[in-house]
């Protein structure tokens, strides 16, 4: 690349920064289980933002293959790992929601989809202040698809108990993204 230089570099990164890891805040909204005082928002440790994958096919016409796109995007599941208070309050909510949707003390019926996937979770990259949100992602119809088991050790002193969870939703939007409501999406699936 032409005229790129350390000092080019490193006035681009002067005038714009860098974004951190560990400054973010997610808010769950709607949920379909009790969460007194919002303890998983306040306890998540760990939050990804999920990407996109964009289906794609071989055109085998004449001439060069190419993979050409069709169909709507599918979504990356969400991982969040949370740490767990003295109560196991939020393994607790974990359990409870995910037992909304195959409870087998009732057999093995799933439940709607509408029952348990009503959850919108908001996940906030904030700058370095730490109060100001630089990205913003918006995931809708949330719900827990794995919880992952949580290990108890008698050799393991002075640790905090962690329990991770895989996320399923239907779609997530950014301020960059269409602003399309879930009958939209809907509509065009």
């Amino acid at each position: 690349m032409a005229g790129f230089t350390i000092d080019t570099f490193a006035s681009k990164l002067s005038s714009v920064g860098l974004a951190s890891p560990n400054k973010f805040k997610v808010s769950f909204d709607v949920l379909p289980v009790k969460d007194e005082n919002r303890m998983l928002d306040f306890m998540c440790e760990t939050v990804d933002i999920a990407g996109r994958n964009v289906q794609t096919m071989t055109n085998i016409e004449y001439g060069f293959r190419r993979e050409v796109a069709y169909n709507a995007p599918t979504f990356n599941p969400l991982s969040m790992t949370f740490i767990c208070t003295g109560e196991f309050r939020e393994k607790r909510i974990l359990d409870k929601w995910n037992n909304m949707i195959v409870d087998t003390s009732k057999g093995s019926d799933v439940a709607y989809y509408n029952t348990y996937a009503t959850a919108k979770l908001t996940v906030d990259a904030l700058g370095p202040d730490g109060e100001t949100t630089m990205h913003s992602v918006e995931y809708h119809e949330v719900y827990p698809k794995s919880v992952q088991s949580v290990q108890l050790n008698h050799s393991t002193q002075n640790a905090t108990l962690r329990v991770a969870a895989e996320f399923q939703y239907a779609y997530w939007l950014t301020k960059e993204t269409n602003n399309r409501t879930s009958r939209d999406v809907d509509a065009v699936q």
